[in-house]
């Protein structure tokens, strides 16, 4: 295999472990194949390696050349979750997130623009960071996408629905926002909301300050994005301005409907509390907790 590939690159062991943890195979074999996807990848498109690798959850970046231009190679095993990045990329064309240059989706490949990996919105104070990143929300917020094949509002809420029955408390809380998520299944939504945005996935850029990156979206309401910058940075908003306040900012900054984001942040973070605990946190599941007895 060509040392343009992975081949003399020792995958991090933080990223391996999070591939195989609860593994069926699958996570292994994409493991397997994942030096001679990158060096196909490589070699079809004409690019050069240009420095370190980084990684997240389920996937790799890789910073590259084409000619002298500067781009960076994505790779992730595609699941459920972010199998749609590549049609949401497409969507924005560049507007408020990075640019996709080209894509293999079916095999998680996306070719991107590259961007400060060294500078995110988690450098930013959290009175800034919360005011880019609701404004960001905002204008990624696509009203009437056309027909896309997304993910629709009901199957966001059986996911956090599921979560949540699995991790219910006695409290009447956590039971009335249950019964008002089932009471929302087949409400339908027009607009295409960001998920999964929160600091970390946005990075500096040279086109705009700020641009987002790793997008997870659903035809869903615009409130069903402002969680994740609740519970991201939690103790820094709650000393700072307080949780309620910095709701009630992100609520102001994209337009949302109050009523439907605050049933829709309580959902998400009661659901969140569960998942992370689950999966071993201790702070995380405390901090989600604080914030859905915060809102009002």
């Amino acid at each position: 295999m060509s040392s343009s590939g992975l081949d003399a690159v020792e995958l991090p062991e933080t990223f391996t472990r999070a591939i195989l943890r609860g593994d069926d195979g699958e996570g292994r074999r994409w493991l397997e194949a994942l030096p001679r996807l990158a060096a196909d990848v490589l070699r079809e498109w004409g690019l050069a390696r240009d420095g370190g690798l980084r990684h997240g959850h389920c996937g790799i970046v890789l910073p590259v050349r084409r000619g002298g231009e500067p781009l960076a190679l994505k790779l992730t095993r595609v699941d459920a979750w972010n199998a749609h990045e590549a049609v949401a990329l497409r969507m924005w064309a560049g507007d408020g997130v990075v640019q996709l240059v080209d894509a293999r989706p079916e095999e998680g490949v996306l070719l991107l623009e590259r961007l400060d990996p060294d500078r995110d919105l988690r450098t930013a104070p959290i009175g800034e960071a919360l005011i880019v990143a609701g404004d960001l929300l905002r204008r990624l917020y696509v009203a009437k996408p056309g027909e896309l094949d997304l993910p629709g509002f009901t199957v966001e809420l059986k996911d956090t629905i599921d979560e949540l029955e699995g991790s219910l408390r006695e409290g009447t809380e956590d039971r009335r926002t249950l019964a008002w998520a089932r009471s929302m299944l087949g409400t339908r939504f027009e607009g295409v909301a960001n998920t999964d945005l929160h600091y970390e996935n946005v990075l500096a850029g040279s086109r705009e300050p700020w641009l987002v990156v790793d997008p997870k979206v659903a035809v869903a309401p615009i409130g069903f994005g402002i969680a994740p910058l609740l519970w991201n940075r939690t103790e820094e908003i709650a000393s700072e301005l307080g949780l309620q306040a910095a709701f009630d900012l992100l609520v102001e900054r994209t337009g949302a409907d109050r009523e439907l984001a605050l049933e829709c942040t309580r959902l998400r973070c009661l659901a969140y509390a569960g998942w992370t605990r689950r999966k071993g946190f201790t702070r995380l599941p405390e901090n989600a907790r604080r914030i859905s007895d915060a809102l009002r």
